[in-house]
């Protein structure tokens, strides 16, 4: 036991190293952290909200030219309320002026990453995080995952994620990420029948003790293993993220599992990463890392207990400065403390994540977030919307702000009908269905799912 902890403490410093991160440090910080007072977490949370506008009033354009219109000074944000005077930040405006919210700069432009979300809206989006925010994020989700019972270095499957495009081969650093975590991708872009049975086949012969990915997909491994009858015995948690996790689909995945399921929910360009514990009362979000405000239609902010749109604060990074950043998510914090001790703010009545899958009409699915790797290559595209009303056909509707190519858009839809095998329409800036929180759906499937045993 004890070689195996040394040996998981040397592939952290090693991931560190090849990062540019510090999560070896970080981590045993938050470990310490998140047992102490809500109050005390949320006295830091203010030192931290002073500390990123007084960066960003010096050195951010945007709130450069903020501070100096109202004659602000970061002291004058001493609590939450005071956070009412400050412009709600929303992807649409990130969007149309990023370099808005970067530092101008070129000192403040080394050691950052460029990053992606995850598309879950239909709205790519590119964003940067500065190493040392990039790091603590992981600190927060390695601490999402210990409270599961996860131990670093622990084997580990991941359904979900950068192992959605079944076509894609990780590169030589991602694969020995991967190696230095004891992860293993799985390829769940399209998914057959066959495809089920063999990830039936890896997980009993890998035997991981930590299964992690979208709930969709967990749900359809899950309602697998129960049509055959499987038993797969060496998994102890199950982790679902990225996607709204349904009561039912929850009780399917433990079901077929026979082991527990967690919930994580993050917005990465807010810096937000939350995690149920094994007390399942919400899920602890990660008040070093940001500050969650649940607002009203009216922007009001909410009385704890009530459910509104969450904004969200990003305390740390400074290549990328968001503040008060609509997530375009619903949710609530909840009142009380949680019954395992932890001073951390939990979050309840998620709502927003939900994704739909694609049905094929050779029984295949393939998953909305898959779908992303072909529109990350027509950056004229600004936010996408698919709609399924049989199995051989898809609706691609379009938002864009500029006039494209007829030839750009044929290309894209070809692209499409190839990947997807059916016949794809495109519509330029027509209507999008939305959610309650104003947030787009990705996919709107109303195929039936199909039965593997026909």
């Amino acid at each position: 036991m004890l070689h195996s902890a040394i040996r998981h403490r040397l592939a952290l410093k090693a991931i560190d190293l090849g990062r540019h991160t510090e999560i070896a440090k970080f981590l045993p910080v938050l470990e310490q952290s998140q047992w102490h007072p809500a109050e005390s977490l949320a006295q830091s949370q203010i030192v931290r909200l002073q500390q990123i506008l007084a960066f960003a009033s010096q050195h951010v354009p945007f709130y450069m030219r903020l501070f100096a219109q109202n004659k602000w000074h970061p002291g004058d944000f001493g609590t939450v309320s005071d956070l009412d005077r400050l412009p709600i930040i929303t992807k649409e405006i990130l969007r149309s002026a990023p370099c808005d919210f970067m530092p101008h700069e070129r000192k403040f432009r080394s050691a950052y990453k460029s990053r992606h979300t995850g598309g879950s809206t239909g709205e790519p989006l590119s964003y940067r995080v500065a190493n040392d925010a990039f790091g603590m994020k992981w600190a927060a989700t390695f601490r999402v995952w210990q409270a599961t019972g996860y131990t670093f270095g622990d084997r580990m499957h991941t359904l979900g994620g950068a192992s959605l495009d079944n076509r894609q081969r990780n590169g030589i650093s991602q694969n020995i990420y991967n190696f230095l975590r004891n992860n293993h991708s799985i390829p769940v872009g399209q998914l057959h029948a066959a495809d089920l049975s063999i990830i039936e086949t890896q997980l009993n012969a890998a035997r991981p003790s930590i299964l992690y990915g979208y709930p969709s997909i967990l749900y359809l491994v899950a309602c697998h293993i129960l049509r055959r009858r499987t038993v797969i015995q060496s998994i102890k948690r199950i982790v679902t993220t990225s996607e709204l996790l349904f009561p039912g689909q929850r009780k399917v995945i433990e079901q077929a599992f026979e082991a527990p399921v967690y919930d994580e929910y993050g917005c990465p360009e807010a810096g937000l990463i939350a995690g149920e514990c094994n007390y399942h009362q919400g899920l602890h979000y990660a008040m070093e890392l940001c500050l969650v405000e649940p607002l009203g239609d009216d922007n009001a902010r909410l009385p704890i207990g009530c459910t509104g749109r969450l904004v969200a604060t990003n305390l740390l990074n400074r290549a990328m400065c968001l503040i008060r950043y609509d997530t375009g998510d619903i949710g609530a914090i909840a009142e009380g403390k949680c019954e395992c001790g932890r001073g951390l703010l939990r979050i309840i009545n998620l709502e927003g994540r939900s994704r739909d899958l694609i049905y094929t009409p050779s029984k295949g699915i393939i998953h909305g977030v898959a779908i992303n790797h072909i529109i990350y290559g027509y950056p004229w595209i600004d936010r996408y919307q698919i709609i399924q009303d049989t199995p051989r056909d898809l609706k691609l509707n379009l938002s864009v702000s500029k006039v494209v190519d007829p030839a750009c858009v044929e290309q894209l839809r070809s692209r499409l009908s190839e990947y997807a095998d059916m016949a794809v329409t495109i519509t330029i800036n027509g209507p999008f269905i939305e959610t309650k929180g104003k947030k787009n759906r990705l996919i709107i499937s109303k195929v039936p799912v199909p039965d593997e045993s026909e």
